[in-house]
């Protein structure tokens, strides 16, 4: 199932935490793990994409790595690593794809041009890994404070939107916008300490 064709999760599951989450996956609540998915297909994908992994290979390492974490999700000891769990996963099911990929016996020639024409299939640095793991948390606080602030904090600083247009587009009068904003990243911030940010 690719990412963006998932089901979604109703809104009580994705303000849960992780820790819910996994309890809840454990005791076979298919809206949990919808959830986790939603949480953190990104972060799949973007690792599986940055390994260089054509477009088919990724969506079934993304497949490869829900399994191997719906097998072994009973035998994780801390909720607070599921990130870096996940991250690990996700690259050690890419090295078996590029493993799988490769031919038992290459002539040398083949093999010095193979390797000048192949994106650098090593495991990602762990500062990468950690960039990853921060956006993952932005992304799922931005989840968690719901709507409006969700939409305004979008508009302002992904978007860079000026007031006057986020003002339109929001439906508020433009003054509104700067204690709207202030309100808005309490909230952001109160949920990026919840999640160990």
């Amino acid at each position: 199932m690719e990412h963006d064709a998932m089901e979604h999760a109703p809104d009580a599951y994705r303000r849960l935490t992780d820790r819910d989450l996994i309890a809840l996956c454990l005791q076979g609540e298919e809206q949990a793990w919808i959830a986790l998915l939603e949480r953190y297909g990104r972060l799949i994908y973007s690792l599986a994409w940055k390994a260089g992994l054509p477009p088919e290979d990724v969506a079934d390492v993304f497949q490869s790595v829900c399994v191997v974490i719906l097998e072994n999700l009973h035998k994780l000891k801390d909720e607070t690593r599921f990130r870096s769990w996940v991250a690990t996963i996700t690259i050690r099911q890419c090295a078996r794809v590029q493993r799988r990929q490769r031919p038992e016996w290459i002539s040398l020639e083949q093999a010095r041009q193979e390797l000048l024409q192949q994106p650098d299939a090593a495991p990602l640095p762990l500062e990468e890994i950690e960039r990853l793991e921060r956006e993952q948390l932005v992304r799922q606080a931005l989840e968690e404070i719901g709507e409006p602030c969700r939409r305004l904090l979008t508009l302002l600083f992904y978007e860079r939107e000026p007031y006057a247009e986020i003002a339109q587009e929001l439906g508020l009068a433009a003054s509104s916008i700067g204690p709207m904003r202030a309100r808005c990243l309490r909230r952001f911030v109160n949920a990026l300490k919840r999640l160990g940010f």
